[in-house]
C-alpha cells in the first residue's frame, strides 16, 4: 500500500518558513502492522480493601514499516516525524522514538520502522468521576437504564 504522510511545523523549523501555512506531502510505500493497545490507570485502595479506578486512558501504537525505499526518502521520514504534526494515512499521529532504517545487504532499497501513537485515540478517556457510589445511582430516581423510560401506575376508576 501507498501511505499518505502530511508535516509541517508550527514555526519555521529545519530550513522552511512554516509561517507561510507551507504542508508538507510525501507519499511511499508502507505498511500497519503489530498494533499495542495500550492503558494508563490510576487506582486507589479504599477503606474496605476493595480497589478503584480514579482516572484510565488508553492508547494505541501502531509499528509503521516501510519498504524498498532509497536512502534519501529515509532521511527525509526520520526527519519529517520530528515535525509538531504529523498526520498519516489521515490520522494524526506522534512518534516518541526515532524513525530507524537499515539499508538491505547488496541492494540500493532499505526498510525502515517507527513506532507510531495515535494522537486522539478514544478521546479523553475515563478522567472524571462523580465520586458517588454505584449503588446510590441505581437508587436515584432517573438514572437507571430504562432513564427517560419511566412508567407510572395509574389507577382507573371503577376497576
Amino acid at each position: 500500500h501507498t501511505l499518505l504522510l502530511l508535516y509541517r511545523n508550527f514555526d519555521n523549523a529545519f530550513g522552511l518558513n512554516y509561517t507561510t501555512g507551507l504542508v508538507n506531502r510525501l507519499r511511499f510505500i508502507g505498511r500497519f502492522f503489530d498494533r499495542k493497545p495500550l492503558a494508563e490507570k490510576e487506582v486507589l485502595r479504599n477503606d474496605d480493601r476493595e480497589l478503584v479506578l480514579l482516572t484510565a486512558a488508553a492508547y494505541r501504537k501502531v509499528e509503521l514499516e516501510t519498504l524498498l525505499l532509497p536512502g534519501w526518502l529515509h532521511e527525509v521520514l526520520a526527519v519529517a516525524f520530528c515535525h509538531d504534526y504529523t498526520k498519516l494515512a489521515g490520522v494524526e499521529v506522534i512518534t516518541e522514538g526515532d524513525y530507524t532504517y537499515e539499508d538491505v545487504e547488496r541492494y540500493v532499497l532499505g526498510k525502515g520502522t517507527a513506532l507510531v501513537e495515535i494522537k486522539k485515540f478514544l478521546g479523553a478517556g475515563n478522567r472524571d468521576d462523580l465520586g458517588t457510589d454505584v449503588a446510590e445511582l441505581n437508587d436515584a430516581p432517573g438514572t437507571g437504564p430504562l432513564a427517560g423510560n419511566v412508567q407510572v401506575p395509574v389507577k382507573l376508576p371503577g376497576v
